[in-house]
């Protein structure tokens, strides 16, 4: 069992987050945040200070930029090598469940977890791509099921993956990975009410001591290095405004609902979220010490991030592993004594083969409207329906009873895997493609001049990734003036060329005496030279936050324009000669 469940995850890892990595570009602002500012360590040789736009990014420490720019080391700069160490995270996460969860309950209990999760669309879909979320989630998810190991003594050295986790997660997105972690044991502790004899014999366990000092060995030697190398800028920015300001929402400007990650899990977790009303039932009739600690881990990062003034998609990510592993339990106790829960199991295969085929046939029906290669369509859409009917013919026969548990589950996962390996790589291909072939186009063909380039109307990360230069993404009109009535705030020297959507050309068009000269066409995105004019920079984020009143009133108030966390104008650091 061991052996074919280790190739099963193989395989399915495989299948769902290599094929087809380097096959569409980079898509803002998810991803290219990241893969720009990597690209700009290695060209700046700055391996302590991240940049992006050629200015001090002061959004996130230094963990992801680092894993991008060390692939972009080994095997150059592409969309590959972007994305090749978070595909290789998302395995490592899959794996470590696996392991985790098949010595504390049964190897099945670990396979069927470890499935959950590589299914999972809202962790496929982030695990393709290069974002902070997998290495943010991979080193907090990995703290507290070393902790479960720890605490169910099922390893010595658990306890010092604990606290090395913990460091990478704060050289990762920050004090969020302490806060996150801290909460969750409170709340466990609070549940569980252990003994005093049982909570001395969890503190020698844990390692305490020396585990802080292997904490702050990892941890104070970059924060320590960045705050010298940014006379102390750095950390207070990033601390207070990219931390605390984010979490009170003055770095954003829209609210959202309190509510706004339920539906966000429904179908990030879809199909195996309509099991987990029926897990949480039975586990909270039990008393297991990893069970309540994953479920305090669900309740209390729902909750922070539900109170978080600032909400974003992945920021939930960190929950579905645990969720996965509550999943992958149940079923498994469900194999070995069905008659303990009744007809509950019963009633989640039904939703789960109803849900599934509803998934389908929304795909089928959907996809035909979307302007994609008939080859593409043809494929999601056999996959579709052949996955559709799989689920549909075996949970007939498991109603029937001539379809036994086991088997049922088994060809479950297998065509959910199967299906996902067809859709995953084509859709990335298509919509990735879709969405910035054309911004890619014009900007590869910007690099290849002289000229200083603005981009209007949003900012596009990818476009400097491709430009391989400075990009001043610009939004107000005013910041386009005539050369002979502007200052040339510029680092270096050359025509101007403009990058702009379809969408934002009438707004360009209302300037007086503005003419666009084409240098290329590719799709809805256009390349122009503008003779004559110019467009003016913005002040860089690091010297809005070196005015202590300004940086006051952001922490206090936020901005009136948006959030200050993207460094839209072409910063300083860009050496034309290197």
């Amino acid at each position: 069992m061991p052996n074919k469940s280790v190739l099963c995850l193989f395989i399915t890892c495989f299948l769902l987050y290599f094929i087809g990595l380097e096959s569409f570009p980079s898509i803002d602002p998810a991803e290219a945040y990241y893969v720009e500012a990597a690209r700009e360590m290695v060209e700046l040789n700055n391996w302590i200070v991240p940049y992006l736009n050629y200015q001090v990014y002061f959004s996130k420490p230094i963990i992801t930029f680092w894993l991008i720019a060390a692939s972009y080391k080994l095997f150059g700069i592409s969309e590959l090598a972007s994305r090749l160490p978070f595909a290789l995270l998302s395995t490592a996460m899959i794996f470590s469940i696996y392991h985790c969860v098949a010595r504390i309950y049964s190897q099945r209990a670990g396979l069927f977890s470890a499935l959950c999760l590589a299914t999972a669309p809202l962790f496929l879909l982030v695990s393709r791509i290069s974002p902070v979320d997998i290495a943010f989630g991979f080193f907090l998810e990995l703290s507290i099921l070393a902790t479960a190991m720890t605490l169910e003594n099922k390893g010595k050295h658990w306890s010092y993956i604990i606290w090395a986790a913990l460091a990478l997660g704060l050289l990762t997105k920050g004090p969020a990975t302490l806060v996150l972690y801290g909460a969750s044991v409170v709340l466990f502790l609070f549940w569980r009410r252990p003994s005093l004899y049982q909570s001395e014999e969890w503190l020698k366990q844990l390692n305490v001591i020396p585990g802080l000092l292997l904490f702050l060995a990892i941890a104070i030697p970059w924060h320590w290095a960045v705050h010298q190398a940014s006379n102390g800028l750095f950390l207070k920015v990033f601390f207070l405004y990219e931390n605390f300001a984010r979490f009170s929402g003055h770095t954003n400007m829209g609210k959202m609902s309190w509510w706004f990650y339920i539906p966000v899990l429904l179908a990030g977790f879809l199909p195996w979220m309509v099991c987990t009303p029926f897990c949480f039932i039975d586990y909270f009739r039990k008393k297991e010490v990893a069970m309540q600690l994953f479920l305090s881990f669900i309740a209390t990062t729902f909750v922070i991030f539900s109170l978080s003034g600032t909400k974003l998609i992945t920021y939930i990510l960190p929950v579905i592993p645990m969720l996965s592993i509550i999943v992958g339990v149940f079923l498994d106790r469900w194999l070995i004594k069905p008659a303990d829960y009744g007809k509950d199991v019963t009633t989640i295969l039904i939703a789960l083969g109803f849900a599934s085929i509803a998934c389908f046939t929304g795909v089928y029906y959907a996809l035909p409207k979307v302007a994609v290669p008939d080859l593409f369509k043809w494929m999601i859409i056999i996959a579709s329906i052949i996955a559709g009917a799989t689920f549909a013919i075996a949970l007939w026969k498991f109603l029937k009873k001539s379809l036994d548990r086991e088997k049922f589950i088994n060809l479950y996962f297998g065509a959910q895997v199967a299906y996902l390996a067809v859709l995953c790589p084509v859709s990335f291909y298509i919509f990735g493609n879709k969405m910035q072939l054309d911004l890619k186009t014009v900007s590869i063909k910007a690099s290849s001049m002289t000229n200083r380039i603005s981009l209007f109307g949003e900012f596009m990360p990818s476009a400097i990734f491709y430009a391989k230069k400075p990009v001043n993404c610009f939004f107000n009109l005013d910041q386009i003036k005539a050369q002979n009535s502007a200052p040339d705030n510029s680092t270096y020297t050359g025509e101007q060329l403009l990058i702009v959507k379809d969408k934002d050309l009438k707004r360009l068009s209302t300037i007086p005496g503005l003419k666009l000269e084409t240098v290329m066409d590719s799709g809805d995105w256009h390349l122009y030279k503008t003779p004559g004019y110019m467009v003016t920079c913005v002040p860089t984020l690091e010297d809005v936050f070196k005015d202590p009143i300004v940086f006051n009133d952001l922490i206090t108030k936020g901005s009136p324009v948006g959030p200050l966390t993207v460094p839209a104008s072409a910063g300083r650091a860009y050496n034309p000669h290197n």
